[in-house]
Parts: C-alpha cells; structure tokens; sequence
C-alpha cells in the first residue's frame, strides 16, 4: 500500500503540477535576472512582460517538444540541495579552524578564479544530473503523444545560443565588479 505523500504526489503528477511550479520557478529568477543586468532598461514593467513570456515558454516547452523536464530538474535540484548540505556542514567544520571565516572567504572569493570554479561546478552538477541532455537534444524523460517534435540541430542552436547569452551575462557581471 503507498503511503499518503506518494499518493499526493502521484496525483499532482498526473495533473501537471510540477509543470507549473516551472513557471512559477522561472518567472520571478528571469525577472531578476533582467532586472539585475538591465538588459531591457530599468521599466520593471517591460521586464515583467519579458520575464512572463520566456517564463510561459518555459511552461509550454514540455507540452510543445513531448519532453518532461519534470524529472530532469527534479534530480538536478535534489543533487544541489545535496551539494548546499555538504557545503554548509563544511562551512559549519571550517569555522572550527578559522575564527574569521567570512572574512577569510571574503578574500578568496573576489578573484575570477573563483567564479570559475563556481561555473565549473555548474556545468559538472548539469552534466551529473543528466538535466544537460534533455537542454541539448539527448531528450531523456518521458514523451508526450502531442506536440510536433524539434529536430536536433534546432535544439543543439537553442542551447548555444542560451549558453551563448549566459556566458555574456557572467562577462559583465564581473567585468561591473572589477
């Protein structure tokens, strides 16, 4: 017999829940984005729109392509909640050792050397989860009957073109703190 929590949860599956709760993540981290970086000026009125329509693609996405990412970002998230824990108990150990280790980490992580390695943990936590194949056309997950497919080439310039526009929002941040 499955308990409650499995049977709540199976039920919020088979309604499409989750991929709501997509919409609901990448709204207010696009508005913030936009918002941060100044992309479209400072109206937050305009980013907001911007921020809603990229937002309801990322919505439609699963529905359009046949391609859940329900389970994809599932494993990713789980993997980096995993990663924030053995962090912060490292953090919590460290502190032991350091007195000052805010300060300490205040120092260290001014360099771009640092950000490099927070871009490497990304893209290793991306590749680890399996989210990258789903992004770049591997297409893992379960396929809906509905929708028309994308080819791969499609799909292979979509993720450029978003890694593409990633890796210049990460260039004038830290070109604005230098």
């Amino acid at each position: 017999m499955a308990n409650p929590f499995e049977t709540v949860v199976e039920k919020l599956l088979e309604i499409g829940f989750y991929d709501f709760l997509l919409f609901l993540l990448a709204l207010p981290i696009l508005f913030a984005i936009l918002k941060k970086t100044k992309l479209l000026g400072e109206r937050p009125e305009i980013n907001g729109l911007v921020a809603f329509v990229m937002a309801f693609l990322v919505f439609s996405f699963p529905f359009i392509t046949g391609v859940s990412l329900t389970f994809s970002l599932t494993n990713m998230a789980m993997q980096l909640m995993m990663f924030v824990f053995i962090l912060f108990f490292a953090m919590v150990l460290a502190s032991f050792f350091y007195p000052d280790l805010l300060g300490m980490l205040k120092e260290k992580f001014t360099s771009r050397s640092t950000i490099s390695v927070m871009l490497a943990v990304g893209v290793t936590l991306l590749v680890i989860s399996g989210f990258l194949p789903t992004v770049i056309g591997g297409l893992t997950g379960p396929k809906a009957p509905i929708g028309p497919t994308i080819s791969q080439d499609i799909m292979n310039f979509v993720a450029a073109i978003i890694i593409f526009i990633v890796v210049l929002i990460i260039a004038a941040a830290t070109t604005m703190h230098s």
